[in-house]
């Protein structure tokens, strides 16, 4: 680093710790700072990013530097907004809460500060929050809209997505939602199945066109394909003797079959379970189940139902983690990808051993 950056990285550092520079208050414009020190914006930047890594002033996107370095307060407590909507948090509560959980958990660890947010349009307020230089980053969680992340190409904060389920790239932590449908499918042929079916949301949806992919896959290096009688893709929202008559056809081709059935979440499980004790059709004796969640069906472990888990909590956990990293470094959010492990339960019958019974 040239001698004249240096030199204004430590006189400038002395005259915060000393108090001449108030806390809250702002450093001179770019203009003076470069005439004073005899710099170029280059390497002011490079200044500025310095006192960042120092955890000194934070960079406003349109007012300039402020101080953030208190003396009678010297250690930095970093604040974060998390933004929840309010349709996950009703609808799928224990995911949003286990990465809750885990966002604070990891906030916790490191002093630091997470501000909750419960809303569906969090652009109205985001600008003014963002303005006002009191959060060194935005968590959102699973959902950013167009309008948010229009906010964030004009601004300097940084932000992630926890649990980010679509295709496009953008700076978060999601699921190998692929490598789970892998691993159900290796899991099924493993216990001696080989029909095996799918059943989740709509194809469209890229959780469950990943997921089928990952199955089809697991699937293919066996030399097996899946039947397409025993794949079904569901509309959300819809009546319930929608899901009756299609997932009862579902259910009486796989227990005709023997066949195994991964649900794309423990939701759908939940109804496979609903529908085949009318049917009176049994599981796992007549037709398995794995599915991926475990938190999406409140009676899944009561149930017996084998289920890929997801790591919700270590979700929240590595956003923050992703996040805070970013911002005291000066540096682009990473992303991370992470994976689930079985939670083995009484849904799946062992077909490998019945047959060793009956020989």
């Amino acid at each position: 680093m040239h001698k004249k950056t240096n030199d204004a990285i430590k006189k400038i550092e002395k005259a915060i710790r000393k108090g001449e520079l108030a806390c809250n208050g702002f450093l001179p414009s770019e203009r003076e700072l470069c005439k004073q020190f005899a710099i170029g914006r280059g390497s002011l930047h490079a200044v500025f990013d310095e006192l960042e890594k120092k955890k000194l002033i934070r960079r406003v996107s349109g007012k300039g530097a402020r101080i953030v370095y208190n003396t009678d307060t010297p250690e930095l407590i970093r604040k974060f907004l998390m933004i929840l909507p309010m349709g996950l948090v009703n609808f799928r509560a224990g995911e949003a809460v286990e990465i809750l959980l885990g966002t604070t958990a990891a906030a916790d660890s490191r002093s630091a500060e997470v501000v909750l947010s419960f809303t569906n349009k969090p652009e109205e307020r985001l600008c003014a929050r963002l303005e006002d230089g009191n959060f060194d980053g935005v968590i959102f969680l699973e959902r950013i809209n167009e309008a948010s992340l229009q906010i964030f190409r004009n601004s300097a904060v940084r932000f992630i997505v926890a649990n980010w389920e679509e295709a496009e790239k953008l700076p978060s932590v999601s699921i190998d939602f692929r490598g789970i449908g892998r691993m159900a499918g290796r899991y099924l042929f493993e216990h001696g199945f080989r029909k095996i079916g799918f059943a989740g949301g709509p194809e469209s949806t890229f959780i469950y066109k990943e997921m089928f992919c990952g199955l089809k896959g697991a699937l293919a290096e066996e030399d097996l394909t899946a039947d397409p009688a025993l794949v079904l893709f569901m509309e959300n929202g819809q009546e319930e003797k929608y899901y009756r008559k299609r997932i009862s056809q579902l259910l009486k081709k796989a227990a005709g079959n023997h066949a195994a059935i991964f649900t794309g979440r423990d939701r759908w499980a939940e109804l496979l379970y609903r529908f085949a004790g009318e049917l009176n059709i049994r599981i796992p004796e007549d037709v398995s189940i794995i599915s991926y969640d475990n938190t999406s069906w409140q009676e899944g472990e009561k149930a017996g139902l084998t289920t890929i888990v997801q790591p919700a909590f270590e979700t929240g956990q590595k956003a923050f983690e992703l996040l805070y990293e970013a911002v005291c470094n000066g540096k682009d959010t990473d992303s991370a990808i992470l994976t689930g492990k079985i939670m083995e339960r009484q849904s799946v019958r062992n077909n490998k051993i019945k047959e060793e019974e009956t020989k």
